[in-house]
């Protein structure tokens, strides 16, 4: 059964700058978007996008103050730690594959299409699905 813990905005704060936001919602069992929402709330800074790219290779990373809470709404929340046995089944019910197919329908006519849209129609319609039945272009230059 998930735990539930009191985070403070301190304690999240010195959480999010830990470890990844991704890693951290997964074991609270939430998304990433709804994490950033949390921490937008509560007015935790997050790690700006490349920073653990920039961490891992040694890198030197600003890291802003935690700014004094704004507001009068409260400055703490308390969250569900899952444990082993969730997270694991939280990820075999996650998609593996985060391709999404979408299906893409154009005129009969390239007449009315765009130089460019026309030529990404030609060479889309000549390509082959590779082995994840994904069709991508293949360019040869510009556009002309």
């Amino acid at each position: 059964m998930a735990e539930q813990k009191r985070y403070t905005r301190e304690a999240l704060y010195d959480l999010v700058w830990q470890e990844p936001p991704s890693r951290l919602a997964q074991r609270f069992g939430l998304s990433d978007v709804g994490f950033s929402k949390l921490c937008r709330r509560l007015q935790v800074p997050l790690p700006a996008r490349g920073y653990w790219q920039r961490h891992a290779a040694g890198r030197r990373v600003e890291r802003p103050n935690l700014p004094d809470f704004v507001g009068d709404g409260q400055d703490w929340v308390e969250l569900s730690i899952l444990n082993d046995e969730e997270l694991t089944q939280a990820e075999k019910q996650k998609p593996q594959d985060d391709s999404v197919a979408v299906e893409v329908r154009v005129p009969a006519s390239t007449e009315v299409l765009s130089k460019a849209g026309a030529v990404t129609f030609r060479r889309l319609s000549k390509g082959k699905p590779d082995e994840r039945g994904r069709v991508l272009p293949r360019f040869h230059g510009h556009i002309h």
